[in-house]
């Protein structure tokens, strides 16, 4: 399993498999923020009060705003300044992060947030199984199902996949470096170090395209004076792309409870060249671990001799929903003519997630429940032209529609006003990002892919997509 190219999976089968939609606002829950519902208003300077008073409790990287490693009346205080418009200097402590293996994961679950509450609540009843998304298959679906429900399932396993190709590559960069055996090498010295990475010999029988990944890496860990971790990046070349290119960014940031990671990939084959961008943002705890909200951006694009097209689309995810925007549009070869086709999307949906806080975090364990979506699709292709508006809401135990499971979901999705669709955004590796692969390399670091490939087995949910419009065909009238 190559570390970046794992989007060419998705992108050379099928020119539906290019994406979705949006522009969101910052959810952050940041310094200040008590009930981590992304704003810093009078109810949390309230909240920080009780705190301070001992009837409640809070993390300090959100709480203690002076820096002072309590939380006191006198952050209530500054709260409630900041929350009417007084200037004031937040400096709440950062998360306490000191070691490579204690990076966040950008899929990493979300907990607490004051909206998620009011969100279930608006449904009749929640969901018990769900749609799980790791298992998502054209089996899943029938002619009798929800359309919306069966293309909102695609799209969030696409966001959630795309969010871990950055986790992927943080996942085989901890296996592989917590333990470098170079003690002359300090990783955490806040400068750029250069790997040569040795997968070794394909395993006989193995697919070569599906083994090994960057053939060098250069990689920067910055601490603070406290120790903390705040900055990380990693440049990647090769990867069957060529050695001296440059394939692969990620990077993140932590600044106080303020998380933000970005992972760029480029790759191509015979059939086509590929590229996203992927941003996830989102304010942590003591702990390190998301909570109010968490917010996955993702941008890609396809360019193949049978098929491209390109997309925007964005997950906000809380503890117990998501809501999910987006556009694509695209082409794809049928003989001697063409078909084109564009969509856009607004949906709100329930969250199942079945991990347990104690075990490790496994994205297969995560299905859609009940939900709404308004969906626009329109195109051109041999049978016509086409276009398709609707709302509609499901269940998403048995995956039919269901207006009434739906409840006030519904009513928030037929109001939404749908993204428009964009021009193509150019992916690469400018400025900060870019990297000419021809230093010098200060070690070599052998790679056991198959044990990081079972490690980091939990990260990967599949790319397999689901034709909704084969199988639930819609009624031409509508």
């Amino acid at each position: 399993m190559r570390l970046h190219s794992l989007s060419a999976l998705r992108l050379t089968t099928s020119a539906a498999v290019l994406g979705l939609i949006f522009m969101a606002q910052s959810v952050e829950a940041g310094c200040g923020d008590f009930n981590a519902d992304g704003n810093v208003t009078a109810t949390d300077a309230l909240g920080v009060l009780t705190v301070a008073v001992g009837s409640s409790s809070c993390d300090l990287v959100r709480c203690d705003v002076d820096g002072g490693g309590t939380v006191s009346a006198t952050d209530a205080l500054l709260v409630l300044s900041g929350a009417v418009g007084q200037p004031i200097t937040y400096a709440c402590p950062s998360v306490a992060i000191s070691s490579i293996n204690e990076l966040p994961r950008a899929t990493g679950p979300v907990s607490g947030g004051a909206t998620s509450a009011a969100f279930v609540a608006g449904l009749t009843d929640g969901a018990q199984s769900g749609i799980n998304l790791k298992t998502l298959s054209d089996t899943t679906f029938d002619a009798s199902s929800s359309m919306a429900a069966c293309e909102v399932s695609n799209l969030a396993r696409q966001a959630f996949n795309s969010a871990a190709e950055a986790d992927r590559i943080l996942c085989y960069v901890q296996s592989s470096f917590a333990a470098l055996s170079e003690p002359e090498i300090d990783i955490y010295d806040g400068e750029l170090h250069t790997f040569a990475l040795d997968f070794g010999t394909p395993p006989e029988g193995s697919d070569p395209e599906d083994f090994g990944g960057p053939s060098r890496v250069r990689m920067r860990l910055a601490r603070n004076e406290s120790g903390t971790i705040v900055d990380f990046e990693m440049f990647m070349c090769g990867d069957g792309v060529g050695d001296e290119i440059e394939t692969g960014y990620v990077s993140q940031s932590i600044d106080g409870p303020d998380f933000s990671m970005m992972s760029v990939n480029v790759g191509g084959d015979a059939d086509g060249i590929w590229s996203d961008r992927i941003t996830v943002s989102g304010g942590l705890n003591d702990a390190g671990q998301f909570v109010g909200s968490k917010l996955v951006d993702v941008v890609h694009g396809y360019d193949g001799q049978f098929g491209g097209g390109y997309g925007e689309f964005s997950l906000v995810q809380r503890a117990d929903e998501f809501s999910l925007d987006g556009f694509d549009s695209g082409w794809q070869s049928n003989g001697s003519s063409q078909d084109v086709y564009s969509r856009r999307l607004h949906a709100a949906v329930e969250l199942l997630d079945a991990n347990a806080s104690e075990a490790p975090y496994d994205l297969s364990l995560l299905a859609v429940g009940h939900g709404a979506a308004k969906v626009q699709s329109n195109g051109e292709d041999s049978w016509g032209i086409w276009d398709h508006l609707s709302t509609e809401g499901w269940n998403g135990d048995t995956a039919q529609p269901d207006d009434e499971a739906a409840g006030e979901l519904l009513d928030d999705v037929v109001n939404a006003e749908l993204i428009a669709i964009g021009d193509p955004t150019s992916i690469g590796f400018d400025g900060a990002l870019a990297y000419d692969c021809n230093d010098a390399i200060e070690a070599t670091v052998p790679i056991d892919q198959a044990l990081l490939d079972e490690q980091c087995a939990a990260l990967d949910m599949g790319w397999d997509w689901v034709n909704c419009w084969n199988i639930i065909q819609p009624d031409p009238g509508q």
